[in-house]
């Protein structure tokens, strides 16, 4: 059973960027949800389904998980590396599709719970993860106790990160 920190709060408040040092200074797997929804989204393509047709029976052949090699995050698909095709455009579109799909995002939810029971692991709550909304994330993701980490940000630190414009997150 891995060791699990969740990472929660406001939108703009850095937790990704907390997660990703957290998880490189503890050696832990950062699970980036984002980078499995693209998985997700490739699969999808690899097997032909360009919209939202047979999406909900075809998710559930999608194995993704996350591993480091050399310090890097890679995103294995069924046993292949495929980190080096999550950024292309059609891929990226597919992910907005089929991330709506709730077949899916139970499916990744799974799949996020399996890297917590077998890995330490670091998580942050995702744009996707629509049914962490009335939870807090920890209850959400982990089967296990999580220690849970509230972030925030006073408005100067998000000024900083918009490029000055500290309105853009109210």
């Amino acid at each position: 059973m891995g060791i699990n920190i969740a990472i929660d709060g406001p939108a703009g408040a850095g937790k990704s960027t907390i997660a990703k040092k957290v998880a490189k200074e503890l050696s832990f797997i950062y699970v980036d949800t984002g980078a499995m929804y693209r998985a997700m989204a490739l699969y999808l393509l690899e097997k032909g389904i360009n919209g939202d047709e047979k999406i909900s029976e075809a998710c559930h052949g999608a194995d993704i998980s996350i591993r480091y090699e050399n310090g890097e995050q890679q995103v294995i698909l069924n046993g292949k590396n495929v980190t080096s095709f999550l950024r292309k455009e059609e891929v990226g579109n597919m992910a907005s599709v089929s991330s709506a799909n709730p077949e899916v995002r139970a499916h990744l939810l799974k799949l996020q719970r399996n890297l917590a029971v077998e890995n330490n692991v670091v998580m942050d709550r995702n744009y996707h993860s629509s049914e962490c909304r009335s939870k807090d994330l920890s209850d959400c993701k982990c089967q296990n106790p999580c220690q849970q980490t509230i972030s925030g940000a006073y408005r100067e630190g998000r000024s900083l990160r918009s490029g000055g414009n500290p309105e853009r997150y109210y």
